[in-house]
């Protein structure tokens, strides 16, 4: 058993080993009757010893029953911590994917919405712009005819060049044959016969008309007759130009006679008689 200090006491060997003799001797005594016996001397008695255990050893058992214990436990927390953590960090995760969904949400949403204010803008800028651009369109064609026509008037003021040049675009257009009876204005009539008369052509007659301009010219056919005069032809130009951007040519006098005569020869364009 333990004493005071900790130690654990036994019987020693020689102690144990002596017991027996004494039972043996008592049961000789009380057993059957033997043949008396010398008595001897009794021995002196055997003192009781117990080994002593040292308490080093009873500490480092329970100091190792104590690390198993200890290493139990952690092993224990580690696995519950890890899979805390593991729960932690996933449920972590479905929370930052939410955010992000609903973040680029957010950003498609107002995405949308600048292109459709965008789109929106752009359509009433066009509104607004598109009569300002085509306004100003036809105020560059209406100032190109009119520095075209400041151009040619410049040109007209020779008589004799502007007068043959009148006869030349009658006399020779590819798609009207058989002229025979050319008008001019009375002053390139004159011009002409003072630079060494009329150029001759067969069949063709040249006869001042008062009612034509300088430089105009009417070529006399037998389908009809071709316009030759300088307002027309910019009322032509000005009628192409103009369609382009939807506004109603505003014709010359001569240009607005022309459109009520109503006769067009297939070979001609714009308003011509």
């Amino acid at each position: 058993m333990p004493d005071l200090f900790g130690a654990v006491l036994r019987p020693s060997a020689a102690a144990q080993s002596e017991a027996p003799v004494a039972r043996s001797a008592f049961t000789a005594q009380t057993g059957a009757p033997t043949a008396p016996s010398v008595p001897t001397a009794p021995s002196a008695p055997v003192p009781a010893v117990f080994e002593r255990v040292s308490s080093a050893t009873a500490t480092h058992a329970v100091e190792a029953e104590r690390e198993r214990a200890r290493s139990a436990g952690y092993a224990a927390g580690f696995a519950a911590g890890a899979s805390e953590a593991a729960r932690a960090a996933q449920v972590e995760a479905e929370h930052v994917a939410a955010r992000r969904a609903s973040e680029d949400a957010r950003r498609a949403a107002e995405h949308a919405a600048a292109l459709d204010a965008l789109g929106r803008a752009a359509q009433v800028a066009a509104a607004r712009t598109a009569p300002v651009l085509a306004h100003a369109e036809a105020r560059l064609h209406a100032a190109a005819l009119e520095l075209a026509a400041a151009v040619l008037g410049t040109e007209l003021t020779d008589g004799e060049r502007s007068a043959r040049a009148a006869l030349a675009r009658v006399l020779g257009h590819p798609l009207v044959p058989g002229v025979h009876t050319v008008r001019l204005h009375p002053r390139d009539v004159a011009a002409l016969q003072a630079a060494g008369g009329v150029p001759a052509a067969a069949g063709v007659e040249v006869v001042a008309d008062p009612a034509l301009a300088p430089g105009d010219a009417v070529g006399e056919h037998p389908d009809g007759y071709l316009d030759g005069r300088i307002d027309a032809a910019l009322d032509r130009a000005r009628a192409v130009l103009l369609a382009e951007v939807g506004s109603a040519p505003a014709l010359s006098a001569a240009g607005r006679e022309h459109a009520a005569a109503g006769h067009v020869l297939p070979h001609q364009r714009g308003y011509l008689a």
